[in-house]
């Protein structure tokens, strides 16, 4: 899968990307981490669980054991895709991290987006969440949730452009650097959604 736009390539992650990720994700401005802190990139998390998730996210790029995982380990399986210039730098990510299998033979997972400070607020958002979403149908994912800041409604915004409903606010449901954020708890039926 294959997506340009305004000389951006949107592609799913591969391995040798992974380097470059974490590159991106540090040039992110502080406000741009407080919104998206996933906690698998940078240097900042460096801890056991993030060696773990490394090996999660690098088994994930290949499809025989993106595959595999997924019948053996689904918790385990990423859906990742980037966004690169012209000079192949990853400039956004976009993620599905696989949450539970569910009882009709598919998954729910875990959306999550960040882009580089320098692009945001030139569609990128919108380019990301359109082909995660046909990542999703390609992959049995039926559900997708995802956490936002409250405070973000840039994000709020584009989430519910593409039908995902608000769940439910969660008082200091999410912490960065010491201090505790409310944030929403948003869901799609990707079943549901647009074609």
């Amino acid at each position: 899968m294959e997506r340009t736009f305004l000389r951006i390539i949107i592609r799913t992650l591969r391995v040798t990307d992974i380097p470059a990720l974490h590159k991106m994700y540090n040039s992110f401005s502080g406000i741009t981490k407080r919104f998206f802190h996933p906690g698998f990139l940078g240097v900042e998390n460096i801890n056991l669980n993030w060696f773990f998730v490394q090996m999660a996210l690098t088994l994930s790029t290949t499809s025989i054991l993106k595959r595999l995982l997924l019948g053996i380990c689904p918790y385990a399986v990423f859906l990742p895709l980037v966004a690169v210039n012209e000079q192949n730098n990853v400039v956004a990510f976009a993620f599905l991290k696989v949450k539970r299998r569910l009882l009709c033979n598919g998954f729910s997972a875990m959306l999550g987006i960040g882009v580089r400070d320098k692009y945001q607020g030139k569609g990128l958002g919108s380019m990301l969440i359109e082909a995660i979403i046909d990542v999703a149908r390609r992959e049995g994912i039926q559900k997708i949730s995802s956490s936002v800041l409250t405070d973000n409604v840039v994000a709020v915004r584009l989430y519910e452009k593409y039908g995902f409903k608000k769940v439910r606010l969660i008082k200091n449901g999410d912490a960065w650097r010491g201090h505790k954020y409310d944030s929403i708890e948003m869901w799609l039926d990707v079943s549901n959604s647009g074609s």
